[in-house]
């Protein structure tokens, strides 16, 4: 499991969420206490809804043209789905909290190439690698490389990444993912992302355990 990538790319998110969404989705996702970082790690330990963690591809395959599992019924396109419907329409404040933590994790999984891969090696995992990084390709990308350039600490790791970006890439990511949240995760509902993260906030408490 990729913690350090997990916390690190979660990390980022929160940062970015700036002041309107952050405390109310640290306080969703777990208890005031703990943080955006270990929701979305949540679904890893244990593993939940294992298949859907990857997109595995023939080797083949050039190009992924449509949002479609490749020789699977289930996979992050479908995941990503699953739990967007399931936070734009349920009722059921439990279920909608536990997808909330999902799509962290889901469209962190995308975002990582060795997610997105060829089924016959499943995504590195097969590649055995030497050097100072002994391990598979998969745990080199996830861990290795990120602890021998920028160290183990998820943070520190985000705000060294972030410093790195021009601040108009900032501006723009922060925009287009607010802008997604209310068009896009809930698009069609009548509230928006902040009085459903508070709604959930006030009438659920999941700890790190469930």
């Amino acid at each position: 499991m990729a913690l350090l990538s997990e916390h690190s790319r979660c990390a980022i998110c929160g940062e970015r969420l700036g002041e309107e969404l952050y405390p109310v989705t640290s306080g969703v996702f777990f208890p005031i206490d703990d943080s955006v970082t270990d929701a979305c790690s949540w679904p890893d330990h244990p593993r939940k809804r294992a298949e859907e963690h990857f997109i595995d591809v023939p080797r083949p395959l050039q190009t992924i043209a449509t949002a479609q599992c490749q020789g699977a019924p289930t996979c992050l396109f479908t995941a990503i789905v699953t739990d967007r419907e399931i936070l734009r329409t349920s009722t059921d404040d439990t279920a909608k909290l536990a997808s909330l933590k999902f799509l962290g994790h889901w469209v962190g999984d995308i975002h990582q190439p060795l997610h997105v891969s060829f089924a016959d090696d499943r995504g590195g995992n097969y590649i055995r690698e030497s050097g100072p990084c002994v391990n598979s390709l998969h745990t080199v990308w996830d861990t290795c490389i990120i602890e021998k350039k920028l160290g183990t600490d998820p943070m520190t790791v985000a705000r060294d990444l972030l410093d790195g970006l021009p601040q108009s890439d900032k501006t723009a990511w922060v925009a287009g993912s607010r802008r997604g949240l209310g068009e896009r995760v809930l698009s069609g509902h009548t509230a928006q992302i902040g009085g459903v993260l508070r709604s959930v906030r006030h009438q659920v408490h999941l700890s790190a355990g469930q």
